[in-house]
């Protein structure tokens, strides 16, 4: 009898620290309609809102768009608040013509619980244009591309009530919409990014896979994600995509197989699998780099399609990581929500080979 009630008492524990109890599709169904649209309209998304990368020069100093570092601050503080270890990513380039440009990614992190060597890689980008219209003076950005880094606030929120086996990187990249001629001999199309595989040369081995979560919030009136990948190394995580689009957002998938689209590029041609999941159709969307990109413009963003599309991609870095239990006490302690934090000055790729040695 003895032996019975310690049995029932263990397996009572268990239960009750949610060891083996917890599943994919309990995260996924926590994906929240009304979360995502608290954190979309809480961002610079809005008509004349102006997150530009480079938006105009003075002297030989270019000088980013009025909402481009409230943008960067806010992201920053969300992840921190959802208990991410969290840091700016500084860039500075030189280009060919003497010219500075300066910005930040941000980059949080949640270290893997048994293999955390092994990295699952998520990005949006925060910068934003409007370069179909002639003069513009405003690019708010909500769909292209807030609404792929509000995703990744919105898994952060909930990937931080559990443990993973894997590590979990999810990068805001900055410098997306622009391309700089370095004077070190770099062509940053893609600033953010190239920066990043070129700084981080050491770890960038350790990402099993790299998805550039990408204008996925348009009203298009689709059941669809599409995949933009072909690249050879990309067989398994096509098919993973595949599979979350199906059976996590209810979604049906197509493939365009450019290879000149988003961030993922900069990962593939480093021989990393990777692709982005953008909304179906996209080239068609008449909002596309303009100032009506912007959440207070009621044609543009389509919330019921757009939560669909964050719960496929939560589901795809849940099983990837592989999700192994409810992590210790209240989720994770939420860090201090000031933006200029001694972490935030860290170096990150210290704290990088810290974590994969």
């Amino acid at each position: 009898m003895y032996r019975a009630l310690l049995i029932a008492a263990a397996l009572g524990t268990l239960l009750a620290t949610g060891a083996q109890a917890v599943t994919t599709t309990d995260l996924v169904n926590q994906v929240s309609t009304t979360s995502l649209q608290n954190y979309l309209q809480s961002l610079p998304t809005y008509y004349g809102d102006n997150r530009c990368f480079n938006y105009s020069i003075v002297g030989n100093t270019y000088v980013n768009g009025a909402q481009h570092d409230i943008m960067r601050d806010k992201l920053f503080t969300y992840f921190r608040q959802s208990g991410w270890t969290t840091f700016y990513d500084p860039i500075y380039i030189t280009d060919t013509s003497g010219n500075i440009s300066s910005g930040a990614n941000i980059i949080a992190v949640k270290q893997g619980s048994v293999t955390p060597d092994k990295i699952y890689f998520v990005s949006g980008h925060y910068d934003s244009t409007a370069n179909h219209q002639t003069g513009f003076t405003s690019c708010p950005g909500a769909d292209d591309n807030a609404s792929g880094c509000v995703g990744l606030l919105e898994m952060a929120r909930i990937f931080s009530k559990y443990t993973f086996d894997s590590t979990i990187i999810f990068a805001c990249f900055d410098g997306e919409e622009q391309t700089i001629n370095g004077n070190d001999g770099v062509t940053y199309r893609r600033v953010g990014s190239i920066h990043y595989v070129n700084k981080y040369t050491d770890i960038i081995p350790k990402i099993q896979t790299m998805v550039s979560f990408d204008m996925v919030a348009w009203a298009n009136g689709s059941n669809r994600g599409r995949l933009e990948s072909g690249y050879s190394q990309n067989t398994a995580l096509d098919t993973a995509i595949e599979n979350a689009l199906t059976n996590y957002g209810g979604l049906s998938y197509s493939y365009n197989n450019s290879q000149n689209y988003s961030d993922h590029v900069s990962f593939a041609n480093k021989g990393i699998p990777a692709l982005m999941l953008i909304e179906y159709n996209w080239t068609s969307d008449p909002y596309y780099h303009t100032t009506s990109d912007a959440v207070d413009n009621p044609s543009n963003i389509g919330w019921a399609y757009y939560t669909k599309m964050v719960k496929a991609i939560c589901g795809y870095v849940s099983d990837a990581a592989h999700l192994n239990g409810v992590a210790a006490g209240y989720a994770m302690a939420p860090q201090s929500s000031g933006t200029l934090t001694a972490q935030a000055t860290n170096d990150l790729g210290a704290y990088l080979r810290g974590l994969v040695k």
